[in-house]
């Protein structure tokens, strides 16, 4: 793990985040219609230019879907997180993903059909 990665990786462990990373998060959302459009692939590629870039970014994927959500941590290097509508009132949701978005410069949400 890079000590960039280590700086930050207690935003997910329930480490409190410093009182400078409470801010509104930059939030990039990716979105499309419906399943099967590349969202997936365009987020990857986002994410892997960012990071070249120098950029702290941490990614979200709306809906049940854990798979793609492995895939988009990977390539942020940072754990990703799920943020599902349907089992996650707004006020959890909120405060995931600004706990996600803490210590990074941009959180990038992959929506999926119509869940963004």
């Amino acid at each position: 793990m890079a000590d960039s990665d280590r700086e930050h990786e207690g935003s997910l462990t329930g480490d409190k985040p410093n009182r400078k990373d409470l801010r509104t998060p930059r939030v990039l959302v990716l979105a499309a219609p419906g399943s099967g459009s590349g969202k997936t692939l365009v987020s990857l590629g986002l994410i892997a230019a960012l990071r070249q870039a120098g950029t702290r970014v941490v990614a979200a994927k709306t809906g049940p879907d854990y798979i793609d959500t492995a895939f988009l941590g990977r390539a942020a290097g940072t754990m990703a997180v799920n943020l599902d509508p349907w089992s996650m009132d707004r006020h959890r949701l909120a405060r995931i993903a600004t706990r996600a978005a803490s210590g990074h410069d941009l959180l990038l949400v992959e929506g999926v059909m119509g869940l963004f």
